[in-house]
């Protein structure tokens, strides 16, 4: 983690903000109602109305706002496979102590993640009639 003098200073940054389909809004809506509801919250106004967009704050100037939702949208992709592999894969929990049984142990656990991937794939395009 950075220390404090190392977050000091300014930065330019751009704010790329989307607005989401009428469905994607009213399910976002719906969540941060949800979420509210179980905190036992007040329902902010504001919030609720952010929820109906995309908010990307970046730091990368040469980029087109159109790239920039495609590389967050490549970005959430890479998220997701690394919450699966953490929760279906115990990644996020390390058994070994020493570096070297941490960086074995990790090794086979991507492998192994890489080739169900794989695998996955694979069997999307497989179809039983082909072996006839």
């Amino acid at each position: 983690m950075a220390s404090d003098h190392e977050l000091r200073g300014q930065y330019t940054v751009r704010v790329c903000a989307y607005r989401k389909t009428e469905a994607q809004r009213i399910e976002s809506e719906r969540k941060y109602l949800k979420k509210i509801s179980k905190n036992q919250r007040k329902q902010n106004p504001k919030v609720q109305e952010i929820t109906g967009y995309v908010v990307i704050i970046t730091t990368l100037k040469e980029l087109s706002k159109e790239d920039i939702l495609k590389l967050y949208r490549l970005r959430w992709q890479i998220e997701l496979a690394f919450k699966r592999m953490k929760s279906l894969m115990k990644l996020g929990h390390l058994k070994k102590k020493n570096p070297i049984g941490i960086k074995a142990w990790l090794q086979g656990k991507l492998f192994l993640s890489c080739l169900l991937e794989h695998l996955l794939a694979i069997s999307r395009r497989f179809s039983p009639q082909k072996l006839r």
